[in-house]
């Protein structure tokens, strides 16, 4: 088969199934049906809901407002019952009293009836005009809304048509490309296989040649392991001598280390019974005093009990320790010092209070 025929017959099936998906079912939009009986009657009240609809759609700007007003017909014009036309009616009045900028009736009831009842005998004529010609007007909306449907189903067969033609002609080219890949891949294939005939020879070649050298290698590691073992011999005795000195020397270490504490331990101690003692000094602090004491000593007496951890935990439980109860104690003071009252104050007050009262109590 030709490659013409076969795109001519790729854009029919395309075209066919095109139209299949792209025209709406009948259950997804308003069936439109005539019977024979009323063609004529039809085709004039179609012509004449043309010519009005075009004519109160020329009048206006908002073209939304007079869509929306064929929505409320469930079915279709032919089939539409009394209320859906009375509601249709309703909608166009609204459209045409909004485009020709008059006051719009206000209407809050879902009833057309109860709406219809409020309108001013002017507004009711013009009401009686479009209900008159409402079947006019919505064989009219029908049969554009139809016409839309088929000419956005045509655009997107022409859209689908164009694409097709575009795909397969890049087919052809990707094909077209394919074949002179496929003819360098076939002559690198042929290159590939005479050098991997010469990759052979020399990987056999060199196989041969490494079995000689793992041969050496094997007898060098043997004479390099009976040397190092003599070696780790006299390794080990020098590494028990060291740790004979090494246990002496950390004895005298922690000999040292106790000592050290001990001093530093009394020195901290001191310090902070002198600051405390200092701090507590100022006037309205002296009650600070027990408690700052009852923290250093609690601080002092944990740092012996833990002498029986090691060094590591012992270290770092020391020194928070030390730090806590600093931080404790300046929260403390700050605290107090922000809290305290001065009795002698209140009380000067209170007294001023009295004699004011009784200065008012004379008169």
């Amino acid at each position: 088969m030709a490659p013409k025929t076969i795109v001519l017959v790729l854009i029919l099936f395309l075209l066919v199934s095109a139209s299949d998906t792209c025209i709406p079912s009948p259950r997804s939009v308003k069936p439109i049906h005539y019977s024979s009986r009323r063609n004529e009657e039809i085709a004039r009240l179609a012509q004449e809901g043309n010519r009005r609809w075009s004519m109160l759609q020329s009048m206006t700007e908002n073209t939304d407002c007079w869509k929306k007003a064929y929505e409320c017909v469930q079915s279709s014009c032919l089939d539409m019952t009394r209320d859906e036309k009375m509601l249709f009616s309703w909608r166009v009045f609204l459209c045409y009293y909004e485009d020709t900028r008059r006051s719009v009736p206000k209407c809050d009831s879902s009833d057309v009836r109860e709406c219809t009842s409020q309108l001013s005998p002017n507004d009711f004529d013009i009401f009686t005009q479009f209900f008159n010609h409402g079947d006019s007007m919505c064989y009219y909306r029908e049969s554009r809304e139809w016409q839309e449907r088929v000419d956005q189903s045509v655009r997107q067969l022409e859209d689908a048509t164009e694409q097709t033609v575009s795909l397969l002609e890049s087919s052809i080219a990707n094909e077209k490309e394919l074949i002179d890949l496929q003819t360098k891949n076939l002559e690198m294939h042929s290159t590939t296989l005479s050098q991997g005939k010469n990759v052979l020879n020399t990987v056999t070649q060199t196989g041969k040649q490494l079995d000689e050298l793992h041969t050496q290698v094997q007898d060098s590691f043997l004479a390099i392991r009976n040397e190092t073992e003599v070696y780790f011999n006299d390794i080990h005795a020098i590494m028990n001598w060291t740790n004979t000195k090494l246990e002496s020397v950390a004895s005298l270490q922690e000999l040292l280390q106790t000592s050290f504490l001990d001093l530093r331990t009394l020195l901290v101690f001191s310090a902070q019974i002198l600051i405390s003692f200092l701090t507590t000094s100022l006037p309205g602090l002296t009650f600070l005093r027990s408690y700052l004491f009852l923290l250093i000593i609690t601080n002092t007496i944990l740092e012996r009990v833990l002498r029986s951890y090691p060094e590591s935990t012992r270290s770092f439980i020391c020194t928070f320790s030390q730090y806590t109860v600093i931080f404790l104690s300046i929260l403390h003071y700050v605290y107090t010092l922000f809290t305290k009252r001065d009795f002698t104050k209140e009380n000067y007050e209170l007294l001023l209070q009295m004699v004011v009262l009784h200065n008012k109590t004379q008169w």
